[in-house]
């Protein structure tokens, strides 16, 4: 017989086990999942329960805050879309801009690694301050809405970008950029221009065309009020005769006794403006050089329209009669141009006298009986009298021919 041991056979690891029947296992198993159920359901309950608790769910610090935002007041929907907006729904959009719920709870996104949190106070510190939650940014509201961009970056270097054309997230530098944005010129533009459309929607500004147009009325009626008395005063040297002109006819007028002859319309202007009409007095010492309305050009501006106003009186008043004659003579001026004067005599019947006044001046280069009478019809009917009513005629020199042709033409 052989002393050696038979050996043992090699085991698997299932042989370090105990080997158990099916039916223990299954005993196991079921009693791992009661255990399991047991304990979570111990967890579930109060957390359902606290869910459905309507107490509960009010305390809640965390709110949906979409369902809280009114789109058309997210400031974010307007940046570089309010050129077709009028300027009513602007201010509407700027009195009622979307503001967070101070209890919810947000963050915005800075870096890819970093999350800052945007303080609900500086809204209350920068009163023009707004947050977009479509843009999950921060916004000018005045730039956004009443800014003209167009405007902006010439001869400065201002340039636009966070809190006006993109939304601003940068909060690790937010209170020294927003200190900084509402210093630049651009911001307060816009804020102005905030103002003044609030103004006016409010009744109590009149619009920028209505202001201009005032302001043009007043320099109209300042214009008018001085040239009033110059008006009056080559009237005053009209009616007594007196020549205008003097030594000197230009520059400013001299408050002063005059060393030399002004002429009489600048020595009764000045006598005036010195001892009636501080206003007049004013004006001739302030006003520009070349806006004092005394120059000779101006003089014979306002002589020619006083000779139009005394000319359509005449006319006027020649329409009332019944018939008229015409009085011509023709002289050389000092340029040695043929001029040729007209007058008509004719029956005022208010007054019930017999007038004769002048017309005018006309410059003629035919002399010739034909020439005068064609010059003669055509003024007359130029000026408006009605040569249907044309019984008389006068002349010196050619009379016959000019009767003549006149007649024959008539």
């Amino acid at each position: 017989m052989s002393d050696k041991k038979p050996k043992r056979a090699q085991g698997n690891l299932d042989s370090f086990f105990s080997k158990k029947s099916k039916t223990e296992f299954k005993s196991i198993n079921h009693n791992c999942e009661m255990s399991n159920t047991a304990v979570l359901s111990e967890v579930t309950e109060p957390i359902s329960s606290a869910l459905d608790s309507p107490s509960t769910s009010n305390k809640s610090p965390q709110k949906d805050l979409s369902k809280s935002i009114n789109s058309k007041y997210d400031i974010g929907l307007y940046v570089n879309h309010v050129d077709s907006l009028p300027n009513e729904e602007k201010v509407s959009i700027l009195n009622n801009v979307w503001t967070p719920d101070p209890n919810s709870f947000f963050q915005l996104k800075v870096y890819a690694k970093f999350k800052r949190q945007f303080q609900i106070k500086w809204l209350n510190t920068f009163n023009w301050l707004a947050y977009s939650k479509c843009k999950e940014g921060a916004f000018c509201k005045y730039c956004v809405l009443f800014l003209n961009q167009n405007q902006v970056g010439k001869g400065s270097h201002e340039s636009l970008g966070g809190l006006v054309t993109k939304s601003y997230t940068n909060l690790k530098k937010a209170l020294e950029t927003f200190r900084c944005h509402a210093s630049y010129n651009y911001h307060r533009t816009a804020v102005l221009n905030a103002d003044n459309i609030i103004a006016i929607l409010n009744n109590k500004q009149d619009n920028v065309l209505v202001q201009l147009n005032n302001q043009l009325k007043e320099d109209i009626l300042q214009n008018r009020n001085m040239l009033e008395p110059i008006i009056q005063t080559i009237r005053l040297c009209g009616r007594q005769q007196f020549g205008l002109s003097g030594h000197q006819d230009s520059g400013r007028i001299s408050m002063k006794e005059p060393i030399q002859n002004d002429g009489n319309f600048r020595w009764l202007l000045g006598h005036r403006a010195q001892h009636e009409d501080n206003t007049l007095k004013k004006y001739l010492e302030t006003c520009s050089s070349n806006a004092m309305y005394t120059s000779p050009l101006i003089q014979n501006e306002i002589i020619n329209i006083f000779g139009e106003l005394i000319q359509s009186d005449i006319i006027k008043k020649n329409s009332k009669s019944n018939y008229f004659s015409v009085l011509a003579d023709e002289t050389t001026d000092m340029a040695q141009i043929e001029q040729f004067s007209i007058c008509i005599r004719y029956f005022e019947e208010e007054l019930v006298v017999l007038l004769e006044d002048f017309l005018t001046f006309v410059p003629v280069h035919d002399v010739t009986g034909l020439g005068l009478a064609t010059v003669l019809l055509n003024t007359l009917k130029e000026i408006g009298l009605d040569l249907d009513k044309l019984r008389g005629q006068g002349y010196d020199g050619a009379a016959t021919q000019v009767t003549f042709v006149v007649f024959r033409q008539l």
